[in-house]
């Protein structure tokens, strides 16, 4: 018990305050580098923790994690925290696309966080996986690709994917995606993007947990 204690006592803000789970995957391949991406994406993620740390609703509710995937495979630059206690560096692109390595970790991540809120009575939403890229992966991404659809259909997790750039490829990501839609971006719209992601989990915060469904969708 000792233990189970200290781990609450490290993650949990206010022991009232239902989860809301965002994992943000994100391609730290060479490519980022072209068109501002990675800077865009960098100065992205810094607004969205500023509003969440702000939102008197949402701040105690939002539980990040940060995963990038370069050429040393996936890493994770922050394990899921509370808002309040995250510190995030610059991601530095480096690498290929290990897209399919990369989610398998993420959705591995995100299952242990959620089996751990649950087994110390804390109400969760469903989580939401972010994956930001801007190019074909290097692996043959259907395994991951059928297991997390799957996912989707069972209201286990929600999902959105980012093409980030004009000559981004998206063939890999529609599989990844609900419904295989797939949002691209400009590198100028990703800051816009975070900003709007930071509203819909406030929003999302504001409502309550359902352990079979929720309706509520991942509106940017």
């Amino acid at each position: 018990m000792a233990g189970l204690k200290s781990i609450l006592e490290k993650d949990i803000v206010s022991t009232n305050a239902p989860q809301l789970m965002i994992c943000i995957l994100i391609d730290a391949s060479y490519s980022m580098m072209e068109d501002g991406r990675m800077k865009m994406v960098n100065d992205g993620i810094r607004a969205f923790l500023k509003s969440g740390r702000e939102d008197i609703y949402a701040r105690d509710s939002l539980d990040v994690c940060f995963i990038t995937f370069g050429g040393d495979g996936p890493e994770i630059i922050q394990r899921f925290a509370n808002v309040q206690k995250v510190e995030f560096n610059d991601i530095v692109p480096h690498g290929g696309t290990p897209l399919k390595t990369a989610v398998e970790f993420a959705v591995n991540e995100i299952g242990m966080r959620r089996n751990f809120w649950r087994n110390v009575g804390v109400s969760v939403y469903h989580p939401w996986l972010i994956i930001l890229s801007d190019g074909k992966s290097d692996e043959d991404v259907s395994g991951p690709a059928k297991a997390i659809q799957k996912m989707y259909r069972d209201h286990k997790l929600k999902g959105k994917c980012i093409g980030v750039g004009d000559g981004s490829e998206t063939e890999d990501l529609k599989k990844l995606a609900p419904e295989g839609h797939v949002e691209t971006m400009k590198a100028l719209e990703i800051t816009n993007f975070f900003t709007m992601l930071s509203r819909s989990a406030a929003a999302m915060s504001l409502s309550a947990p359902d352990a079979e469904d929720d309706a509520y969708e991942i509106r940017i």
